[in-house]
């Protein structure tokens, strides 16, 4: 995944400058990138990233255990689908409008 992800920023860029800073920027620390660019789309994703980390982990399967094993486990596996639907839709809200890569050549 990053080689792809690596492969996307390198047919993004037309000019080889534009290239050259973006993947300084990307590798290194200089200007502050981090903090100016990277840090309001962690902070945007960090409930879905929590969610995920917790879920990929037998903490997650322990406490869906737990749950299921509870009483009104309709109720709570209901709200437990709208809280993330909600979360994800709010993710796709706050994005602003990206054109598809190839639609650039």
């Amino acid at each position: 995944m990053f080689f792809v992800m690596l492969g996307w920023v390198i047919f993004y860029y037309v000019d080889f400058g534009q290239l050259k800073v973006c993947l300084q920027a990307l590798f290194t620390l200089q200007n502050g990138w981090i903090g100016a660019q990277a840090g309001p789309l962690v902070v945007g994703y960090l409930p879905i990233l929590i969610i995920g980390i917790v879920a990929s982990t037998p903490l997650g399967g322990w406490i869906y255990g737990r749950v299921k094993a509870a009483k009104g486990i309709a109720w709570a596996e209901c709200a437990y689908l709208v809280v993330v639907l909600g979360l994800c839709l709010a993710a796709l809200v706050s994005q602003t409008y990206n054109p598809f890569i190839y639609f650039r050549f």
